[in-house]
């Protein structure tokens, strides 16, 4: 197998052994051997099995919200994010519950998420303006990260969570005026790098 697809295998296997077991509790051995791949394998695509799950967070991000103002406008970068969410609602669950916390409280995964999303929209919007976000801009980024972060999590938990286009209208109304008139453009042509099937990124792919 590949390197992308030793990934999936590493993701899936991970996924699956969650049903029962917190992340903290499974020990690399065991993935390895769900997934079908050596310790060598594993360790040449992650360095521990919580980089593996960020992996698999940021994939989720670079195929959706964070392709806002690159490739997409805001609400179909949304819409990916949410398909992606309720597709791997089980695996982002045990994510955000990960024991562990930074000096605020979270989780340190979740911070990191949290950071990579701040530097994330900090960059598009410099491209996108051809300036560096200033004192205020960048405080509504921050802000914008950590509501973001609290409403996925809220929502993924919900039995039934609403994909309507009235919700992600609603979620989007939350974004700081700023930074949505500089990363809003149309939609351009799909690429395939960008198209990867999120859906199917854990169960079926």
């Amino acid at each position: 197998m590949g390197s992308l697809e030793n990934k999936i295998a590493i993701i899936r296997a991970m996924d699956e052994l969650m049903a029962e077991h917190s992340l903290e509790e499974i020990r690399t051995v065991d993935i390895c051997a769900h997934a079908g791949v050596s310790r060598q394998t594993f360790y040449r695509n992650f360095s521990d099995k919580y980089q593996a799950a960020i992996w698999f967070m940021e994939e989720g991000a670079w195929h959706s919200v964070r392709q806002i103002g690159v490739t997409c406008g805001w609400k179909t970068g949304h819409r990916r994010l949410f398909s992606f969410v309720a597709s791997n609602r089980r695996f982002i669950k045990r994510f955000f519950q990960m024991n562990g916390s930074s000096a605020l409280g979270k989780t340190l995964m979740e911070k990191t998420v949290e950071q990579n999303f701040v530097e994330h929209y900090c960059e598009q919007y410099a491209a996108a303006t051809g300036r560096e976000p200033d004192g205020r801009v960048e405080f509504q980024i921050k802000a914008f990260a950590k509501m973001s972060i609290e409403c996925i999590k809220e929502w993924q938990s919900d039995p039934h969570p609403d994909q309507s286009e009235e919700y992600i209208d609603a979620f989007l109304s939350a974004v700081p005026r700023d930074l949505f008139e500089a990363l809003d453009i149309e939609d351009k042509p799909s690429d395939a790098s960008i198209a990867f099937p999120l859906s199917t990124l854990v169960a079926g792919y």
